[in-house]
């Protein structure tokens, strides 16, 4: 038997954006989404919407990179869309605006048979609608937050450095140290990749308040050369 109750309960937010600067801010924040991660919901982008601005994640559990974009709505929201799927339909549309529907249903598990949520997103475009089945965002891995953080400076070019080091280290051999390793030590700042029969390091002078080492995956420091067009401000704690 089967009965639907009558706590379902439907909510509905409306927002738009422009498929153009969509696009944009999905090819940066989709450099660590893969197809097939070892926990399933990270194949799709974590969106969250908050004071009018969408900020747009993506990342395979330890790498993410987030976007943000400024949007004309006035709720509040959290969603995991399904990356591939989204950026295969925007690769079709030409530059236009889209309207979002974003359609909640919450179900009840009390029952037999249970009535799960269900996340539903729209696309409304010139030509038609696309509907995009979501995941609840609960269980999406979310980034580390850095509390309490110390903060300095990188030049763009030393992320260039890290990059070049990255290509000496054996990421086909985890017997080996797969990392790049950046280290502060007595006034200097040095970037260092080796395979253990080659080695590059790249040293310049460097105020920090206290030595320190940071290690960093081959990928993550060439996919930051390939997107970072400016100096940037990292937080790191301990």
């Amino acid at each position: 038997f089967s009965r639907r109750p009558s706590t379902v309960i439907a909510i509905m937010i409306q927002f738009s954006i422009n498929s153009k600067e969509l696009k944009s801010k999905l090819e940066v924040s989709g450099k660590f989404v893969s197809k097939n991660p070892a926990v399933p919901v990270l194949e799709n982008f974590w969106f969250v919407i908050k004071d009018k601005v969408l900020s747009i994640t993506g990342g395979d559990g330890q790498n993410f990179i987030s976007t943000h974009l400024p949007i004309a709505c006035t709720e509040d929201l959290e969603l995991c869309v399904p990356a591939d799927k989204l950026r295969s339909l925007l690769s079709k549309l030409p530059v236009q605006e889209i309207q979002f529907s974003y359609n909640t249903t919450v179900g009840d598990t009390k029952i037999f048979p249970p009535i799960p949520d269900t996340f539903i997103l729209y696309m409304q475009h010139f030509s038609g609608e696309y509907e995009l089945t979501c995941e609840d965002p609960v269980y999406y891995i979310k980034p580390p937050v850095v509390k309490d953080p110390k903060v300095f400076s990188l030049e763009r070019e030393f992320i260039k450095h890290c990059s070049d080091a990255s290509k000496f280290v054996p990421i086909e051999n985890y017997s080996k140290f797969p990392y790049t390793l950046v280290r502060f030590k007595g006034g200097t700042l040095s970037s260092v990749g080796c395979d253990g029969s080659n080695m590059l390091q790249i040293t310049k002078p460097f105020n920090h308040e206290q030595d320190l080492d940071l290690y960093f995956a081959p990928k993550t420091v060439q996919t930051l050369n390939s997107i970072l067009e400016a100096d940037v401000v990292m937080e790191y704690n301990n």
